[in-house]
């Protein structure tokens, strides 16, 4: 599939060959030679057999970062669910831990009685609990939902290691909704 990097890219072949396919034609790297990618070319790798090759990304790549196209049809090309697969794995390795708050009440009762707490707008968010893997934004995300709920809050830091082996699936999304409150724009 072809992407379109927003990273400067060397491109180091140890074993075999990879064809990089961009406007300017096809350019061939064999084993022992290196190819440069400047930031925003668009190139389609093609590798015609066996390769073990370095890539350097200035700055890191990253799945955002990498302006992969879908190419509809490709068996072996990156389509936007494997994408989406290596961003969250990409963001549940940079953000082991993340962040939701409550209110102290409702998280009191929820630990006395022993059941599960749930946010209130939990059901009409799709059975779905808000959290952000930045605690700098907390403070913002109180004031964007919650300045109208009066009552003491509690900051809970879960690690996505304990949540998936509770059970629960932590899935990094754009902000979004909260009940009835438009997403917060963090420009």
């Amino acid at each position: 599939a072809y992407q379109s990097p927003k990273f400067d890219e060397y491109v180091l072949v140890i074993e075999g060959s990879v064809e990089l396919h961009h406007a300017g034609g096809v350019t061939v790297v064999e084993a022992g030679h290196g190819a440069f990618l400047p930031k925003g070319l668009r190139v389609k790798w093609v590798w015609p057999g066996p390769c073990s090759y370095v890539p350097i990304c200035l700055p890191a790549f990253s799945p955002e970062n990498c302006g992969r196209e879908d190419e509809p049809g490709a068996p072996l090309a990156k389509t936007s669910e494997s994408m989406e697969t290596l961003r969250q794995l990409h963001y549940k390795a940079t953000y082991p831990v993340i962040y939701h708050v409550a209110l102290k009440e409702r998280w009191e009762a929820a630990e006395a009685s022993g059941e599960t707490y749930y946010p209130p707008t939990f059901a009409q968010d799709g059975n779905f609990t808000h959290a952000t893997a930045d605690p700098h934004k907390l403070i913002e995300v109180l004031n964007h939902f919650y300045k109208r709920e009066p009552g003491e809050w509690i900051c809970l830091r879960m690690s996505i290691e304990g949540l998936a082996a509770a059970g629960v699936q932590t899935v990094f999304e754009a902000t979004a909704p909260v009940g009835e409150t438009p997403a917060i724009d963090f420009g």
